[in-house]
């Protein structure tokens, strides 16, 4: 009687196939949760309650950045990957207005935004009012973002 059973490195092959096809099953299904973690975000970035995220995280990082005052955003969209819409951005000092900026489109990098830092490539904007105050020979502006005294 003779032995049905394949030859001993056939069976090796075989195994050695195995574990390769589950690499690789393993690594499709964790690029397709990748993939569709990523187009998740993007997704919710879009929607209005990740603009109104946008839009706070932008504040934070500006009124951080601002030691004598404080921003305030208007009507913030996401255009686009990168890139936001504002319909107003005040900076104010005390009660006073110092610079509106209307109809602005900003190109922004979002991972330093997501870590509180605003990181501008590009910016245009329709109208541009700036109050502008010299005392003691500084611009109120410039007050707005001085490092604070310790």
């Amino acid at each position: 009687m003779s032995d049905a059973s394949p030859p001993e490195n056939l069976g090796k092959a075989a195994v050695g196939r195995r574990r390769t096809s589950r690499w690789r099953r393993g690594f499709a299904i964790v690029f397709l949760l990748f993939a569709v973690a990523v187009a998740g975000a993007l997704w919710w970035l879009k929607s209005p309650g990740g603009e109104a995220w946008l839009r706070q995280k932008a504040e934070e990082a500006l009124n951080d950045a601002m030691s004598n005052g404080r921003a305030e955003i208007v009507g913030l969209s996401n255009a686009g990957l990168g890139e936001l819409a504002v319909e107003k951005l005040v900076l104010w000092e005390g009660s006073e207005a110092v610079l509106e900026v209307h109809e602005a489109e900003i190109a922004v990098r979002l991972l330093p935004l997501i870590r509180g830092e605003v990181r501008v490539k590009q910016t245009s904007a329709a109208r541009v009012v700036a109050d502008l105050v010299r005392e003691a020979g500084q611009l109120n502006l410039q007050r707005l973002f001085e490092a604070a005294e310790e």
